[in-house]
């Protein structure tokens, strides 16, 4: 089992969570609580995902993602994803959910 930390700081009116390591079902519920604290941080702020830092995500991971997405849009808060170059973008891509998010490039 991978470890998986969870970073999360306030810039500005956004809140970031960072997640570095390893998503998958036997830590998503860690990002998943960080996520839900953001969001009341955030109040009407943007949300920031970072999956940069990540080794590896299956599919629970990006449910976590896509979870999040639809309530950023129920509750008009935006939301976007760092998703990097990395395991990250390559699942984003694999799933065609690139489209469909706000994605900020890392260079």
């Amino acid at each position: 089992m991978g470890e998986l930390d969870v970073i999360t700081s306030q810039e500005g009116t956004a809140v970031r969570v960072l997640a570095r390591g390893e998503l998958d079902l036997a830590t998503a519920d860690r990002l998943e609580r960080a996520i839900a604290d953001a969001e009341r941080r955030a109040g009407g702020g943007s949300l920031v995902l970072d999956y940069s830092g990540l080794d590896f995500m299956d599919s629970t991971g990006l449910q976590v993602l896509l979870d999040a997405d639809v309530r950023a849009e129920r509750d008009g808060r935006p939301l976007v994803v760092v998703a990097g170059d990395g395991e990250a973008r390559r699942v984003l891509e694999l799933a065609d959910a690139l489209a469909r998010l706000t994605v900020a490039e890392v260079h």
